[in-house]
């Protein structure tokens, strides 16, 4: 036996049922955690040694069982990991209603998906179910412990579609979590191990969870530019063979969670271009899926404005504008006729 082989205890019923779990480690603070694919933590099992030359070297750690029957951990690498964390699905679960009328119904019911002990409004579920079925960008923000994360893994278990996800702010190196890594076998020469994050992207109709955006390290937010832009959607792979340009699948919903505020201290300010990918107006769209005139505003007119100063709020100033044009039972027009008049003489000259 080696001397840089570290040996764990576990009852000998166990072995065979925890021989080939692959490892990866993640730093939080000081510490040198171990996870598997299913996000079961592993950190006591093994050596603190053997867990921060794995991490300093890009590598994972795989249990093994010896001869005598005890058990050690040997160093892989990523690509073993990763070949472990990518689930294989059946292409019939995938489908998402594509007929309109369909697609509105599966909405407006969707409410009854919701989870009892997730306390959260029913316009607000439906428009984060309408966002997931529209293939859209969703950023829930608010205080810790008030069910950001929660809400996001019941949207994915509502839709039963796939699902990937990502702590950002347990992230200690961006590229290899979003990218790949460069590796080295002696046997292979340099190859490059493409992420989790880009198997993901590529999933169709895949929701994918990234969490504590606010506390991701700044090129992170770089490389997820590009992403998450409606009129590009894609990401660059500089360390691969020919540079490959990978196109964001169909139907792919990117689904963040921030804490934004000055009471968090570990968080970062947040580029406002990177939040601008989340924060799409889109009043007819809204319309088109069904919802009101003062449901869409909402969702994605209102908070667009500050709130403070109670009834002399920017925001209470809008939402009187917006509440003067909602349907009141008359049949008073939105626009009267002589303005519709001056606006088609300026189209037609």
């Amino acid at each position: 036996m080696r001397k840089n082989l570290k040996l764990s205890k576990i009852t000998k019923g166990n072995e065979m049922d925890n021989n080939n779990t692959i490892v990866k480690m993640e730093m939080s603070g000081n510490r040198y955690n171990a996870f598997d694919a299913d996000g079961n933590k592993f950190t006591s099992e093994i050596g603190t040694g053997s867990r921060k030359r794995a991490y300093e070297q890009g590598m994972a750690l795989e249990r093994r069982t010896g001869k005598t029957g005890k058990v050690y951990w040997w160093k892989v690498p990523m690509s073993e990991f990763e070949k472990s964390t990518t689930p294989v699905f059946n292409a019939e679960e995938l489908a998402v209603p594509d007929d309109h009328a369909e697609v509105l119904n599966f909405i407006h019911t969707s409410y009854k998906l919701k989870p009892e002990m997730l306390v959260m409004k029913e316009l607000k579920w439906k428009y984060l179910v309408r966002g997931a079925v529209r293939g859209k960008n969703i950023l829930m923000t608010g205080p810790a412990g008030c069910g950001k994360t929660l809400a996001a893994k019941s949207l994915v278990d509502s839709l039963s579609r796939p699902d990937f996800y990502f702590n950002l702010g347990a992230t200690q190196d961006p590229r290899a979590t979003l990218i790949g890594n460069v590796h080295f076998d002696k046997k292979d020469g340099t190859y490059f191990s493409e992420s989790l994050f880009i198997k993901a992207i590529q999933t169709p109709n895949a929701v994918v969870l990234l969490d504590e955006l606010s506390r991701a390290h700044p090129d992170a937010w770089n490389i997820l530019m590009t992403v998450l832009d409606e009129g590009q959607r894609y990401i660059r792979l500089d360390e691969a063979d020919g540079q490959a340009t990978i196109k964001v699948a169909k139907g792919v919903t990117f689904v963040a969670t921030a804490n934004i505020g000055n009471e968090y201290t570990s968080t970062r300010v947040m580029d406002k271009a990177l939040m601008d990918r989340f924060i799409i107006v889109e009043m007819a769209g809204l319309i088109f899926d069904g919802f009101g005139l003062d449901e869409a505003a909402e969702v994605c007119v209102y908070p667009q404005f500050d709130s403070s100063g109670g009834a002399d709020s920017e925001r209470t100033f809008i939402k009187q504008l917006v509440q003067k044009y909602v349907s009141d039972g008359s049949d008073e027009n939105l626009f009267n006729e002589e303005e519709v008049n001056e606006t088609e003489a300026e189209y037609a000259s």
